[in-house]
């Protein structure tokens, strides 16, 4: 009787969609699910892109592609939606910070992977065009008033760039020539692959497609041993760091550190 009683509890659990309250109900969430560190501030986003989207319809592939720029309003019934646009919102921002597969944000939310996947692509065209200018590079000048203390006094000190490659993981796509595009052998998935940049405060100053149309005349670049853009640097006379790894030793010598 019991392990019948238990069996029913479970099963019963697995058909709930995701609660938005669990993401709400303190900052410490709010971080792990979103990405974005207080509640507050995730509901002053929302309330700034909600008139945005729902001024639009939702993404059906690119012969029907929306267009955010565009002043064209719709009813919430012509919109199709299965879901709020703050659950909408959320399901966004939650693939974003926790890679989640669409078919896992499909059972949280209790639609089809279909609908999240067109969810998701659709307020990512909202993201670029409202708030992609939040992504800019500054002048040498400003990145150099606000260095953090481990960078000033030290050869570090001309720093602009800081770069690294994200991976976000994709279906494998039916077509044999981008599968072998996309395969990814250090994820050994097939992703999509991009190029970011942060100053050293922190501040995300580019995201790809080609870094080197940012990169000035004695611009400073610190970099992973894995880009060997030395040459690309030097062509457009930028210096390339790497600082010291662990690679091929066990402990880095105190002057590395």
């Amino acid at each position: 009787m019991y392990k019948f009683a238990y069996t029913r509890s479970v099963n019963s659990k697995r058909k709930t969609t995701f609660d938005i309250n669990v993401i709400l109900q303190n900052d410490k969430k709010c971080k792990f699910y979103t990405g974005i560190p207080k509640v507050d501030t995730f509901n002053d986003l929302f309330v700034e892109l909600e008139q945005k989207v729902r001024q639009i319809r939702h993404w059906k592939g690119p012969k029907r592609t929306c267009n955010p720029l565009k002043n064209r309003k719709y009813t919430q019934s012509k919109t199709n939606r299965k879901l709020s646009l703050k659950f909408e919102f959320a399901l966004t921002l939650m693939k974003l910070r926790l890679g989640l597969l669409f078919e896992d944000l499909a059972d949280r939310f209790g639609i089809s992977t279909t609908h999240a996947s067109n969810i998701f692509t659709t307020w990512i065209k909202v993201f670029s065009s409202t708030i992609g200018a939040l992504v800019f590079n500054p002048s040498k000048e400003a990145v150099k008033t606000n260095l953090p203390p481990s960078f000033k006094g030290t050869k570090y000190i001309d720093v602009r760039h800081i770069i690294d490659c994200t991976e976000v993981f994709l279906q494998r796509p039916n077509n044999l020539e981008v599968a072998a595009q996309t395969s990814s052998d250090y994820q050994h998935h097939n992703t999509a692959k991009y190029l970011v940049s942060i100053n050293p405060s922190g501040l995300n100053n580019y995201v790809s497609e080609g870094f080197s149309d940012i990169t000035e005349p004695y611009d400073c670049v610190m970099a992973d041993r894995g880009f060997t853009i030395r040459e690309e640097s030097a062509l457009v006379r930028a210096h390339l760091f790497i600082p010291p790894g662990l690679r091929g030793v066990t402990q880095m010598s105190s002057n590395e550190v």
